[in-house]
């Protein structure tokens, strides 16, 4: 758990597991760690069910009969379908899209800190002058990860898009960079291919992406 606080969770719940008291924590939560602001141990009254997300969510429900509400201090987003109103297709201003969901209002990917998405934009009049080589493969989007000079890395964007199923996010593709851009649709990366990409002269991400 220490090792990779964000990829577990935890069910807090009483020590007899009971519909009244649920609650889903990422293991990483100052609610459930670090040092306890009552007494020396976290579950003299509570109990506490570790693994992935869909195991505890499953095991809850075959326990208590509902799904754990998650954590508003682990997971201050609203729910999905609260948070996101636009079909494939419609277009919207670039300024009026980050004003609605958050995110970097520049370059191709922007992660929002106050709605559960990674916004990534795809333009290729504009990336392709840049070695930014979106394209289709079939029913796959292959999306080229930031960074234009020497070897591409795996943090902000890159990272963000990579880890978007640990962080509960979801990936919405846009086409245009700026202006108007169209809504494509959701997004997650194809666990079936690699991420990274190798070339003679630099590392480059390429996110193999799938339509949810």
């Amino acid at each position: 758990m220490d090792c990779h606080p964000h990829r577990r969770f935890v069910v807090n719940t009483d020590r007899v597991p009971t519909r009244s008291y649920l609650v889903l924590h990422r293991a990483s939560c100052p609610r459930i760690s670090g040092r306890p602001t009552h007494g020396d141990n976290w579950t003299s009254v509570y109990k506490k069910i570790c693994g992935t997300r869909p195991d505890l969510v499953a095991w809850a429900e075959q326990t208590v009969g509902r799904r754990p509400p998650e954590c508003r201090t682990c997971w201050p987003y609203p729910p999905q379908d609260e948070t996101w109103s636009l079909a494939p297709v419609d277009r919207i201003r670039r300024k009026e899209l980050h004003d609605r969901y958050g995110g970097r209002r520049q370059g191709g990917i922007g992660p929002s800190a106050t709605t559960p998405n990674v916004l990534i934009f795809t333009d290729p009049t504009v990336g392709q002058t840049h070695g930014y080589l979106d394209r289709w493969e079939g029913d796959i989007f292959r999306y080229v990860g930031e960074g234009q000079r020497g070897n591409q890395t795996m943090d902000q964007g890159n990272r963000a898009i990579l880890e978007h199923v640990d962080h509960d996010r979801a990936i919405r593709l846009f086409e245009g960079s700026s202006g108007d851009v169209t809504y494509v649709g959701e997004f997650a990366v194809d666990p079936e291919q690699h991420p990274v990409r190798w070339t003679a002269f630099v590392s480059v991400s390429c996110c193999h992406l799938a339509l949810g």
